[in-house]
Order: C-alpha cells, then structure tokens, then sequence
C-alpha cells in the first residue's frame, strides 16, 4: 500500500508541473498577438495623432528655429479670420520633373500648415491639366463673386443675343432681295455690279453673325440663361475654366455693331447714288429693292444705336484681370466675397545679386509662400482701406522703377495698404481720399529737379510754402510718417536745411537737426593718423536711454533684427515754446551712448571720412534718437474729418506722427532680400530691421496696433522648412521600417527567454 502510493507520488506530483508549463507553440502564439497588438496600437496612435491634429489643429513645433511655425505676423492674420478662407493650389509636376514635384510639395506642405493653424481655412489641390470638373467649379465660384460688376456686360450679350435674330433675318431677307435683282437681266453694268456686291456682303455678314452668336451662347450662354458650356475639346480650358469671357464678348460685339451699322449705311447711301445716277431709266426691280431702304433699316440700326452706348459705358473688370493672372503653378485664395490668384512668380521670386544679368538662364528662386499667401489674407480679409498717400515734389512716383523706394511701396501694398500719388509741386489738391476709412501721409524728402533741356536754368528748389496744402490734416489729427535727411545750413538749392515741410511737425512738439548727424568711430585707423569716422548706425537692440519708461509697440518685436542707417539727422523734441497738451514722444531708434557714437556736426569733415566727439562744439551727446513716435489730441479733430486715421478719445481724435532721421533705410538697396548661398537655397535679408521698422510704424500710424508684428521675410531662415531628401527617407523607414522590427525583435528576444526559462 504505502509501495504503491510512492510509486504514484511522482506522477501525481509531476502532473500538475507539466499542466502548468505552457507549450512552445502557445508562447510562439502569444508573442505573434502580443506583436500584431504592438503594431496595431501604433498605427492607431499614430492615426488618432492625425485625426486630432486635423479635427482640432493640435499642432506644436518643438524645432529651437521654429523652422515649422508661422511668423507671428501670419499668426496674427490667422487668428483675426472669422469666415471661411479657401485656399486652392494649382501646382501641378509633370513626370520626372523632380524640381517641379518639389516645389508641388513644398506648398502643399505650407497649406496644409495653413489649414491647420488657421480653423476657417480649408485647402484644396486641383490638377489643373486633368482635373476640368473642379477647374470649372472654382471658375463659377469666382465668376458669381463677380456677379455685381459683370451685371451690365451680361445685360449686353444678352440684348445682342436676343437681336441677333433679328438681324439674321434681316441680312437674309436683304441677301435674297438684291441677289434677285441681280439677277433680273434689266440690270446691268455697275448697278448688277453694286446688288451683286451687296448681296455678297450681306451673306458674309448672315454667316458670321451666326457663328459668333453660337460661340457667345457656348462661352457665356449658361450665365444668360442662353445655354450651358460643354468642356473644352483641346486645350483652350484655361481660356475658360467656367469664368466667362464677357470682355471678348462685348468687344465682339462691338465689331458686329460697327460692322452691320456700315454696311446698312453704305448698302442705303449707294442706293441713293445708282438711283440718282440711273435716274428714270432704274429698273423696276431694283427701284422696288431701293424704295423704302431706310424704313427697313431704321430700326434695326436704332437698336444697334442703343448697345453702342451701352458699351461705351462699361468698366474695365476686375474679373478680366483674375483671368489673365489664373496659370498651372498658381494658388487661388477666396475669402469675404473676394478671390486673388498668387502667382507662381509670387511665391517663388527671382533673386539676383546686383551683378548677375537680369537674363540669366540659371535664375535664382527663394520660396516665399507665407509672404505671398499672407499677403492676399490680410488684402482680402481687411474690413479697413487705408491709403499710404506719398506727397512727393516733382519726383517719379513712389512705385515707379525710377523711384528708389519701390520695395517700401510693394511691402505697403502687401499689408494692406493701398498707395496714392500726391504731387505737391503741381499745386493741386490730393486724389479724392474721402473712399478711404484711413489714411496715413507719408512725406519724401525733395529731390532737386533737372532742367527740361541743356542749356536751360535750373528749376528752384522746394519752398516750405508748397507744403502749407499739408497743414490743415496735419492740424486736423491725419496720421503721417515724416523723412529727414541731413543737409548743411549754407545749401543754397535746399531751404530750411533741405527739407521744406521739417516746420509742419512743430504742431507735435518735434524738430530735427539736419546738420548733425550720427556718427560713429571707424574700426580701422587712417594712414594719416588723423581720427577714421563713418555716418552710420547699426543697431539690433530698440531700448530707450533717454526715456526708460517709454515703450512703443512699433519696435517691441524688433529685438534682435539689424537695421542699418546712413548719415541720419538727430530727431528730439523741440525745445522752442510749450508743448502741446497731452503729447507723448517715444523714441524708437537711438545712438546708443557706447563711446564710440555721437552726433557729428562738420558734415564736410565726416564726408571724408574724418570725425571725432568734440565737447566744446556743436557736436551732439549720445543717446540721442534718430527716429521717434509722437502722439496727441486734436480736439476739434472728430468734426474736421469723417476719414478715421487715429484712435478716438473722448473730445477728438489722436493724431500720430513717426519721424525718421534719413530716407535712405527706406530705399531698395536696404530693403531687398538677398540670396543666401547655403546649401537648401533658403533666403537672407541683409537688414531685416529697415523693412519690419517701416511697416510696423505705417500700422501703428494706420490705427492697426493688432496687426504690428514681425514678418516672415524678417527671419533669417525661411520659416517654412521641410526635410530634406535624405532625412525624409530615414524617417520614413524609422516610422515604417525601424518602428514595426523593434516590435518584431522584442517579441523574439521574450519567445528565446521564454524558452529557455523552460
């Protein structure tokens, strides 16, 4: 008994062991599910990562650069947006064009950061060779953003199409008439001659009143209620494109009506001739074809009368304008009823040193897509017009390419600002600015005029007198940005030290000195041994030493940004009389007191590269600012104008001043960007500060404080970067290669421990 249950003891002890011990092929199972639920939680994470990014834009840029975030200006535009924006990219690459596929990429990549950041922005990318349906959807789309102002042209194509027939039957049955009597054989000589032409012409004209007609009810038609468009058989869709060609249309139109009233009236004016040249002898058939020619006509061209004035009255559209910019390659933004096309040209400009040939076939593009989409944001979505009106003396306008200051205009223009030209010198007043909700006066020093021939005596230069137009918006609250520049006393050709409007900014308490200027000590010693000086200043730091509770919102996100300044006349408060009540003066670019800087009075001496602090002398001290801001109330301001320029307080409005001691921060050789030569052709501007400063200020100026910031083309990298070549394929293989045999090789490192704990 007790042998026995020995002898079972083993197997009873044993047993239990090997029930508990799993077999290898349930932990081989148990790996591949553990593996396959890795995977699975991976893909899942990764998707729920997408989908949250998209549903709730949870988006974060952990780059140090900030390489995959916007400037806090587009931010800002951004965030102002409550309507929907929609943003169609029509990029497309053809096979094997790696340079277009990337390019293609890199825009797609910005919109969709677009999309992402801003809640009411929706993308889409349309092929624009294949994809027809929805080019002639987006077409429509614009076309009836259009609708008010192609009213009158539709109303035209639509009377001309219901008289077509009209005139069809008529040149029919006047066809059929005189080719009868030319055949009758009592006509001869040069009357069969004439009803034979006559008859011609009118059947030339039937067929081609036809054929236009059709082709008008094939382009327009469905926007009449005449017909729909069929597709395009070739490749003319992006002369259509579902956006009407009224212009051709009405321009046709045009030739019909002058060509049918000439004809009508040449066919009834040689009536009259062969009648009074036959004379009794006409025949009887073509006496009944002449009787009564100008009442068959009458109406007709009395109708014809009536679209001639109609088309005389049309206005250019803006719609033509769309279409003519539309191409492969472009982006189209619709927003608050407005629509733009960004062209390729735009976003990917041309970047040339100062020596390269403007026709060079290896052409340089930078990318500069959030500027360029940006840019069409805040012209679309602004609720405010505002006019930049340059008063100018004489000179070229201020966008002209004779003009050095067409890259402050063009920057202007893309923050919403409209230019307007006012020549002074013509004594005129300014265009009409009543249109405009704000305006801001920009004043350009005077340049001195040439002679209109050789020979002849110089014109006068500018008088303070010419300027007085100026007074009374200045004196009335009207925000303006005022240029200096330094001239010596003794100029004979520049009064009041050479610029003749310095006298208006008194009503803010400012003054210049335009014969000092900033100087600065040379860093390499002349061979003379005299003392090396400069007139320049280059700053990135915008604090106030002569003011340490001032702040202005003009500068704040300037920080860090180089600007640079040639020979800038000192700017500081006048210190003649009382100031007005409720002034406040800010400085927004200083000398800075370094021992190296002060304000140089022997212009002549700085000129050759000479200069030192003279103490005992009219030499100015540093700090002293080279650029302020001012501001005060106008009382009687709210009543003297309906344009609102400044903010509002209770008994008026706040008038604005900014003064810049030079213009010559503000001229092209300062403000255009500049190529970078780094390896991803990313773009670098030689003094950022100059443009930001400019713009921020006209803003400020303009009562637009929300929208001061500091913008793309600023920094010094491109703020939108993607991964290059090479990087973007390790990442790919890390998330779809590396990622899932990590997984693999966990789960063969726990089966191999599994087994051999067994």
């Amino acid at each position: 008994m007790a042998e026995n249950q020995e002898s079972k003891t083993p197997e009873m002890q044993t047993a239990p062991a090997a029930a508990r011990r799993p077999s290898r092929m349930a932990i081989g199972a148990n790996v591949v599910v553990a593996s396959v639920l890795m995977a699975g939680l991976v893909v899942a994470a990764n998707f729920i990562a997408w989908w949250a990014t998209k549903e709730f834009r949870l988006t974060r840029d952990m780059t140090r650069q900030g390489l995959h975030s916007f400037s806090s200006r587009t931010t800002k535009v951004l965030d102002k947006i409550d309507a929907p924006v929609r943003i169609t990219s029509l990029y497309y690459a053809a096979e094997k064009d790696e340079e277009a596929a990337l390019r293609k990429r890199r825009v797609e990549d910005l919109l969709e950061l677009y999309e992402t950041r801003g809640r009411d922005v929706a993308i889409e990318a349309v092929d624009p060779i294949d994809d027809y349906a929805k080019l002639t959807e987006m077409g429509t789309r614009i076309t009836r953003l259009h609708a008010d102002e192609t009213a009158p042209y539709a109303d035209v194509v639509k009377r001309y199409l219901g008289l077509n027939p009209s005139l069809l039957a008529l040149m029919e049955s006047e066809k059929t008439l005189f080719g009868q009597v030319a055949q009758d054989p009592q006509v001869t000589g040069d009357l069969r001659e004439f009803v034979g032409l006559v008859a011609q012409k009118l059947g030339e004209q039937h067929e081609g009143l036809k054929s236009i007609a059709d082709a008008m009810r094939a382009d327009v038609g469905r926007w009449i209620g005449e017909a729909d468009a069929s597709a395009p058989t070739d490749d003319s869709q992006w002369r259509d494109m579902g956006i009407p060609r009224y212009s051709e249309a009405t321009a046709q139109i045009g030739e019909v009506v002058n060509g049918v009233s000439m004809l009508l009236g040449a066919v009834a004016q040689g009536a009259v001739q062969q009648t009074q040249v036959a004379g009794v002898q006409l025949p009887d058939a073509a006496r009944q074809a002449f009787d009564g020619i100008d009442a068959r006509y009458q109406d007709i061209l009395r109708q014809l009368t009536d679209l001639a004035a109609s088309l005389n009255d049309l206005k250019p559209l803006a719609l033509d304008d769309f279409r003519g910019r539309i191409r492969p390659n472009s982006l189209v933004i619709e927003a608050a009823g407005k629509a733009r096309v960004v062209e390729f040209d735009d976003v990917w400009p041309v970047v040339r040193s100062e020596d390269q040939p403007m026709m060079d076939a290896e052409e340089q593009r930078s990318f500069s897509g959030e500027d360029a989409v940006t840019s069409a944001l805040i012209r679309l979505t602004s609720r405010v017009k505002t006019a930049a009106v340059f008063v100018i003396h004489g000179s070229a306008p201020i966008s002209d390419y004779r003009a050095p200051y067409s890259e402050f205009a063009s920057r202007l223009t893309r923050n919403g600002f409209e230019i307007v030209n006012w020549d002074i010198a013509s004594g005129q007043e300014p265009p009409d600015l009543e249109s405009y909700d704000r305006r801001v006066f920009v004043l350009m020093p005077p340049e001195q005029q040439q002679p209109p021939m050789m020979g002849m005596p110089q014109p006068p230069p500018a008088r303070p007198e010419e300027y007085e137009p100026l007074r009374k918006y200045i004196e009335r609250g009207e925000a303006v940005m005022a240029f200096a520049r330094v001239s010596p006393d003794d100029n004979p050709m520049m009064p009041a030290g050479g610029i003749p409007y310095l006298g208006l900014l008194r009503a803010y308490g400012v003054t210049v000195r335009t014969n000092v200027t900033a100087a600065m000590t040379h860093p390499t010693e002349r061979p003379d041994g005299k003392p090396a000086a400069i007139p320049i200043l280059m700053t990135t730091n915008y604090p106030s030493a002569t003011n340490l509770e001032a702040e202005s919102p003009i500068v704040a996100p300037l920080q860090g940004l180089l600007s640079y300044w040639v020979g800038p006349a000192v700017v500081e408060r006048d210190s003649q009389g009382e100031p007005p009540a409720g002034l406040r003066i800010v400085p927004l670019v200083e000398v800075p007191d370094d021992g190296k800087s002060w304000g140089e009075s022997d212009l002549m001496m700085l000129n050759n590269g000479i200069g030192q602090y003279d103490s005992g002398g009219s030499d100015v001290a540093a700090p002293f600012a080279v650029a302020l801001a001012a501001e005060r109330p106008f009382a009687d301001a709210a009543a003297a104008s309906t344009a609102d320029t400044a903010a509002s307080s209770a008994s008026g409005r706040i008038g604005r001043l900014v003064v810049l001691g030079t213009d010559m921060m503000a001229m092209d050789r300062f403000m255009k960007p500049q190529l970078a030569l780094t390896g991803n052709g990313l773009q670098w501007l030689d003094f950022p500060g100059n443009g930001e400063l400019l713009v921020n200020a006209m803003l400020w100026l303009g009562g637009q404080e929300d929208m001061i910031a500091v913008s793309s083309q600023a920094m010094q990298y491109s703020r939108i970067g993607d991964l290059g070549g090479g990087t973007g394929t390790l990442v790919r293989w890390l998330l779809w290669g590396a990622l899932p045999l990590a997984v693999v090789l966990v789960g063969i490192a726990v089966y191999s421990v599994r087994v051999r704990a067994k």
